[in-house]
């Protein structure tokens, strides 16, 4: 299928539209270009993040969590204590309101429990930061 609309990469760069940098916004934050087959057939992340990888321990390596994408109350129940951050249940739930930047899951409930079945990383993984609206100055 070709590309949808200009193809000529000095006219895409000159694009400074809102709907361009929302679209480019969009890539940089949510697309894995297909990278999930490495992270999830061969490197199996699905697997050591569901089992393994808690809140605590991926803030504590440098991943960033986007706080406008988690609901009210969960943001309320964070910030109460009521949500244990040493479980690696709760990266799943990160991960399926899309709140850890640079890492996309596909979790699906099985049983009642949300699984990790697919990872892949994002550009914004490695090259965006973010403000830490927690922490008091």
């Amino acid at each position: 299928m070709p590309p949808e609309g200009p193809t000529d990469a000095r006219v895409v760069a000159e694009d400074r539209s809102p709907q361009a940098i929302a679209a480019g916004q969009r890539i940089f934050r949510f697309d894995t270009f297909g990278d999930e087959q490495f992270w999830t057939d061969t490197a199996r992340l699905h697997e050591v993040i569901q089992s393994s990888v808690s809140p605590t321990t991926a803030l504590s390596v440098g991943l960033k969590v986007d706080a406008d994408a988690i609901p009210p109350d969960i943001a309320a129940a964070i910030k109460a204590g009521q949500v244990d951050l040493n479980d690696p249940a709760t990266t799943v739930t990160l991960l399926k309101l899309n709140a850890v930047v640079g890492v996309q899951g596909t979790v699906e409930t099985v049983n009642g429990k949300d699984v990790l079945k697919r990872v892949g990383i994002t550009c914004a993984l490695c090259h965006s930061t973010v403000g830490n609206p927690s922490r008091k100055a």
